[in-house]
């Protein structure tokens, strides 16, 4: 049910309830507190009112030679000070009693003729004022004055009238300071729930505007605290996904645009067949047989960066020395070279071992020097090299072709991209070698980038992991 209720109410509840919990301990720690104080103030009060009996004292004392029939003074005293208790059981007192203390500790005097002979209870919260003679020009104490009990020192809750109204007057005052907090609190705390829940339910109509398909929705929160950045990682998040939403659009009008042109091919070709415009003969056959084979390789294509970019693409990974697959690659594919007359040069150290799925690896080298041929005018040159920088190893494909524009740069790795537009998919490929090559190489850890200005040749590099050890 706690679940159900709005952020609003669970947070006016929250403070509520510390609101409430911080009153009462408030409260006790107060209540303990005053009335305390108060005792020791009723104490020194009472003390303060029985300082001048001390020499009154120590005169009865002289004249009598010591103690004796004391008590009768402080029947008198308590008389005139109204300080006379109502209760005679001294272990539980009703007010302060005035003491006379002697030398060994025992009351010989007090105002409750009840604490006579005992023990008077030492403490921090017993008040004493010593009585003294002059003997042979030598002040010289022979008791003292004690404001207390002879047990006990009162407990909060034991106190007089005066004193209960003035703990319930301050009792009262606490109460009623806890119900105007709570009221603040209650106040201060729905100004502050709207104010954090108004950029909480920003997010929720954005969220549910961004589910109904209105992916360019985003929010405006001004806040920088966590609100705050969570409305700026649903931007982002609305960002990314809008632009994947974009990209596969993009996606399925390319797929659509490749198929078309080969497809039409086909189709025209197998009507004109049937119509008798054409005869039947090994040339058209070709044709339509050339068409059939772009449309598998690029149906192949597709699903291998499908497969590649959903992860599913299984890789055959083994420790692989890959300066000797440079050399067989490059001996598989000069004759390409030399027959358009570009030099194609290896740049290689021995030995770089690597944990690599060779074909995939070969995959990605010969999609990279084919396009290096195919941009490179007769008379340029090719190079291919490896090297080890830091715990990777670096592998480059660089030509001295016509180079790629700043425009082009960004978009290279792109599906179904063609920097040169004038060239035929059957000429220039489908435009998703270099996007498979990139998918590839991420998944065995490493990465691919180019390096290129127009009419300055061109440089992919991609890195690779090294082995342990090497």
């Amino acid at each position: 049910m706690l679940a159900r209720l709005p952020f609003v109410l669970k947070l006016v509840g929250l403070c509520l309830v510390v609101i409430i919990a911080t009153n009462f301990v408030l409260d006790y720690l107060t209540d303990r507190a005053i009335d305390q104080a108060f005792l020791q103030f009723i104490k020194d009060y009472a003390l303060t009112g029985v300082e001048g009996a001390t020499g009154r004292l120590a005169n009865y004392y002289q004249e009598n030679h010591g103690w004796k029939g004391v008590q009768k003074v402080f029947e008198l005293m308590a008389a005139a000070l109204e300080l006379q208790t109502k209760q005679r059981d001294p272990k539980h007192p009703g007010k302060f009693f005035i003491l006379l203390v002697n030398l060994d500790g025992q009351v010989i005097g007090s105002t409750n003729p009840d604490a006579l002979n005992l023990p008077l209870a030492q403490g921090p919260d017993v008040k004493e004022i010593p009585i003294e003679i002059e003997i042979a020009g030598r002040k010289q104490s022979i008791g003292y004055i004690a404001v207390g009990t002879p047990s006990e020192i009162p407990k909060a809750g034991e106190l007089g009238d005066v004193a209960q109204k003035f703990a319930n007057a301050e009792n009262q005052a606490v109460w009623v300071a806890a119900v105007v907090s709570a009221l603040i609190a209650i106040l201060l705390s729905l100004a502050l729930a709207r104010q954090m829940s108004r950029p909480l339910r920003q997010l929720t109509l954005a969220a549910r505007r961004f589910a109904d398909g209105n992916l360019s929705e985003r929010v405006q929160l001004k806040s920088h605290d966590e609100i705050g950045q969570l409305g700026e990682a649903f931007n982002e998040m609305a960002k990314s996904l809008e632009k994947s939403e974009q990209s596969r659009r993009q996606m399925i009008a390319d797929i659509a645009h490749e198929l078309r042109t080969p497809l039409a091919t086909i189709q025209g070709n197998l009507e004109a067949l049937l119509d008798g415009v054409y005869p039947m003969g090994p040339e058209r056959i070709e044709a339509i047989h050339a068409k059939s084979l772009l449309l598998g390789r690029l149906v192949n294509d597709l699903q291998e960066l499908s497969l590649a970019e959903a992860g599913e693409l299984s890789l055959e990974k083994r420790p692989t020395e890959l300066s000797q697959v440079l050399s067989r690659l490059k001996d598989q594919i000069q004759p390409q070279f030399d027959e358009k007359g570009i030099q194609l040069a290896l740049h290689t150290s021995s030995p770089l071992m690597v944990q690599i799925d060779r074909e995939r690896i070969e995959q990605v080298l010969l999609n990279l020097l084919s396009n290096a041929l195919r941009y490179t005018d007769s008379g340029g040159q090719v190079s291919l090299s490896a090297q080890v920088q830091g715990e990777e190893l670096c592998v480059s494909v660089a030509d001295t072709g016509k180079g790629i524009s700043s425009e082009d740069l960004p978009h290279v790795f792109e599906r179904f991209y063609r920097g040169d537009k004038s060239r035929s998919r059957s000429s220039g490929g489908a435009g998703l070698g270099l996007a498979i090559s990139k998918r590839l190489v991420e998944l065995h850890g490493g990465k691919i980038w180019v390096q290129s200005a127009s009419g300055r040749g061109t440089q992919f590099t991609f890195s690779l992991p090294l082995q342990n050890g090497t």
